[in-house]
C-alpha cells in the first residue's frame, strides 16, 4: 500500500522579540513571516509507504506560518524547495541522506493564509510527493530522503524571514510487497457442536482498511484459489482441507478504497448459512484467496497478497477449546464481585480478590464456591489455580439456579498468554465462544498431601502457597 507523504518539520525558530520594531538578522524593520520552532534544527520525520495498491504516508502536523506583528491585510505565504539549504544542513550534521528532487514534489497545498489582524495562519503548509512519482523514491540502498523548504513568496503584508524562514524534512521509505487483510493474513472461524447446542459459525464481514489515507483510489478483490492449500499446509505444518463445494456464500469479494480514505465503504462478505452447517463433518477447513488490486489508472496487480479463512468444526463434550490460538478480551476487575457460598474457603476472605490469594481452610481434598460477579459478563476464558490446586470444574449461570458446565481443567489444555516477561505468562482455558454469565460455581480438586501444607504456620507469605492464587476471568 502506498501513502502519499507530506513533508514537514518542526520549524527552526523561536519567535522574535515582543518589541513591535524587532529586527531580523539582516536588520529589516519589515513584518517578517517565519516558522515557529518545536525543536531547534530538528526536522520533521515522516514515512512514505509503497504497496501494490498505491501510496500512503502520514500527513502529520501541518506547518503553520507566523508573523512578528498582526498583518494589515489578508496575506498568503508559500514555500519552495531549497536543495542548497538541504545540502548545507546535511553537511553540517554529518548526514548522508539523499535529497528529494524538486520535480517530484507537489506544492498544490504548500501555502498558508494569515487573515487581517492576526499573526498566525489559519491553515498550514503541506508539501506532498506527486502520486505518479512516489515510486522513484524506491531506490536500492536509499531508505531516507531529505528536503528543505523556504518561504519564497509573501502576498499581502510583510516579507519572508531570512533566518527563520526554512524548515526541514526527513522522509523514510517503506516498501511492502503484499497487501494484508489482517495482521497475520488469517481469519479464524469455528463451529462447535456442544451439549448446549451449536456455538459459532462461518462468516467474514469486514472492510479493507489502510493505516493511512491512500493518495489515489484502489479496488481490492479476493479470488478464491484452492491450489494454495498444499503450500499453506506445508508452511504451517497443518492438515487443512478444502471446504466442500456449494456451502460458501460469497456475497461480496470486491471493495474500493477512495483517494484520501483509509477504509472501504463496502465490506467483504463471505459466509456459510446456518442451514448448511448441519451436515458439515468435523474437521479443519481452509478457504484461500489471492488478493488482486486495480489502481485508479487501470493498472492491475494480480498477485498482491494472500488471505486465508480457517475453519474448525468440532463436536465437544464441554465448552473449553483445547486448540485455541488466541484469546479474545481481557481480564476483568473483581472489585465488585462477592462470594455467596463456599466450602473449605471463607466467603469473606474472597474480598473482591483484593488480597490476590484465597487460602483454603484446611488440607482436605476438595473445596467449592459460588461467586456473584455483580453483573452479567461475556466470558471468553478463565484461569483459576494455585500450587495445591490439581484441577477446577467451572460452571456459569445467569440466575444462580440453571448452570452450564464449562469443563474440568484437568481434562483440557490451556493457552499460554505471554506477559511482559516470560515469568509473567498466564495459562488460560479458552472458551469456544463468549458465554454470558453473572454467577460462577467451581469445585476444586485440592492436593491435600502437598509439602506446602507444612509451612502454613510460618506466616502469611507461606499461607498463600496453600490457597487459590490465580483467579482471572477474561471477558469481551
Amino acid at each position: 500500500m502506498l501513502f502519499g507523504g507530506v513533508l514537514m518539520t518542526g520549524a527552526l525558530l523561536t519567535s522574535c522579540s515582543d518589541d513591535d520594531n524587532s529586527y531580523d538578522v539582516k536588520g529589516s524593520r519589515d513584518n517578517l513571516a517565519y516558522f515557529e520552532a518545536q525543536a531547534l534544527n530538528t526536522p520533521y520525520e515522516s514515512t512514505i509507504t509503497v504497496t501494490p495498491a498505491g501510496a500512503m504516508g502520514a500527513v502529520g502536523d501541518v506547518m503553520k506560518v507566523y508573523f512578528q506583528q498582526p498583518v494589515g491585510k489578508d496575506t498568503r505565504v508559500s514555500v519552495a524547495a531549497n536543495p542548497e539549504a538541504a545540502q548545507k544542513y546535511l553537511d553540517a550534521n554529518g548526514l548522508d541522506y539523499s535529497i528529494i528532487p524538486a520535480e517530484l514534489l507537489d506544492f498544490e497545498m504548500a501555502n498558508a493564509t494569515v487573515e487581517k489582524g492576526n499573526a498566525e495562519s489559519t491553515d498550514g503548509i503541506m508539501v506532498k510527493v506527486k502520486n505518479d512519482r512516489i515510486s522513484e523514491l524506491d531506490k536500492e540502498g536509499v531508505t531516507k530522503w531529505f528536503a528543505a523548504f523556504t518561504i519564497d513568496e509573501v502576498s499581502g503584508d510583510g516579507e519572508p524571514s531570512v533566518s527563520r524562514g526554512t524548515y526541514y524534512a526527513i522522509v523514510n521509505t517503506d516498501v511492502q510487497e503484499e497487501l494484508h487483510l489482517t495482521s497475520n493474513d488469517k481469519l479464524g472461524c469455528s463451529v462447535v457442536n456442544t451439549p448446549i447446542g451449536r456455538i459459532g459459525g462461518i462468516s467474514m464481514d469486514m472492510p479493507y482498511t489502510f493505516k493511512d489515507a491512500l493518495n489515489s483510489s484502489a479496488t481490492i478483490t479476493l479470488v478464491q484459489d484452492n491450489s494454495l492449500i498444499d503450500d499453506f499446509n506445508n508452511e504451517n505444518d497443518a492438515e487443512y482441507q478444502a471446504l466442500p463445494s456449494g456451502l460458501l456464500d460469497m456475497t461480496n469479494l470486491s471493495v474500493t478504497v477512495d483517494a484520501g480514505e483509509t477504509e472501504s465503504e463496502e465490506h467483504f462478505q463471505v459466509s456459510v448459512p446456518e442451514s448448511k452447517l448441519e451436515g458439515l463433518a468435523d474437521g479443519k477447513y481452509l478457504v484461500p484467496f489471492k488478493i488482486s488490486v486495480t489502481r485508479a489508472d487501470g493498472t492491475v496487480v494480480e498477485d498482491a497478497g494472500e488471505f486465508y479463512l480457517t475453519i474448525d468444526v468440532v463436536t465437544a463434550e464441554g465448552l473449553i477449546n483445547d486448540y485455541a490460538e488466541e484469546l479474545k478480551g481481557s481480564t476483568i476487575s473483581l472489585s465488585g464481585a462477592t462470594c455467596l457460598t463456599a466450602e473449605n474457603l471463607k466467603p469473606e476472605e474472597f474480598n473482591g480478590w483484593e488480597n490476590e490469594y484465597w487460602p483454603f481452610i484446611e488440607a482436605q481434598p476438595s473445596a467449592s464456591f459460588v461467586v456473584d460477579l455483580g453483573e452479567t459478563k461475556t466470558i471468553t476464558g478463565f484461569n483459576i489455580g494455585g500450587y495445591v490446586v490439581n484441577g477446577v470444574t467451572l460452571w456459569i449461570s445467569q440466575d444462580n439456579q440453571n448452570w452450564t458446565e464449562l469443563g474440568n481443567t484437568q481434562d483440557h489444555t490451556p493457552l499460554e498468554v505471554p506477559g511482559e516477561y516470560y515469568w509473567q505468562s498466564s495459562y488460560v482455558y479458552v472458551l469456544y465462544a463468549g458465554m454470558p454469565a453473572r454467577y460462577l460455581k467451581a469445585t476444586i480438586d485440592v492436593n491435600a498431601t502437598h509439602s506446602y501444607w507444612g509451612y502454613r504456620s510460618w506466616g502469611s507469605w507461606a499461607l498463600e502457597y496453600t490457597a487459590i492464587q490465580n483467579f482471572d476471568i477474561y471477558c469481551e
